[in-house]
């Protein structure tokens, strides 16, 4: 299952982005010129970010391919995880996080199914709970879905179901 960003996330950003753009641009044009200006502006970022999700999606097919051929994959999207934006995936050898080149550093990270304990959902990030204690948040889209994949495999391989719920 691949977890996509869709009209949802074009409206949130449009909505985020265009409502402080409209109040810039009425304190400075006034109130015709600012909502208009701050629509403009907000289905502009809206629709230049969308772009750039759907040409990320396109350049990771080549890496889903290649880890398909060698593992089963579960569920991947696009992810932000310390400050890095890039691709994650779920398979069934645990979760891969791989950077797109756009990033100032490329920090990949892959946590072995094994080490997984539990699974938490806070808004749009997974935290992820690993058996040593330590914890990795990551932010994704349809983080709901995520963490249903994830405790699924992780109450497999464990025998009992972890239900995390909490906030940061």
């Amino acid at each position: 299952m691949i977890y996509r960003n869709g009209w949802r996330e074009f409206f949130i950003m449009l909505v985020s982005f265009g409502t402080p753009m409209s109040v810039f641009f009425m304190i400075q044009y006034g109130v015709i010129a600012g909502l208009i200006g701050g629509i403009a502006a907000g289905v502009l970022f809206a629709g230049v970010m969308t772009l750039f999700v759907r040409i990320t999606e396109k350049k990771f097919n080549k890496l889903r391919a290649e880890i398909a051929a060698e593992r089963r994959i579960i569920c991947d999207g696009g992810a932000t995880w310390q400050g890095e934006g890039g691709w994650m995936f779920f398979t069934e050898a645990g979760l891969e996080f791989y950077p797109h080149k756009l990033n100032h550093a490329h920090k990949e990270f892959a946590i072995p199914t094994e080490e997984l304990k539990e699974v938490a959902v806070n808004r749009t990030q997974i935290v992820v709970k690993l058996k040593n204690g330590s914890a990795v948040t990551v932010v994704v889209s349809h983080a709901k879905d995520w963490k249903a994949q994830i405790e699924s495999v992780v109450s497999a391989s464990d025998g009992t179901r972890n239900s995390g719920d909490y906030s940061l």
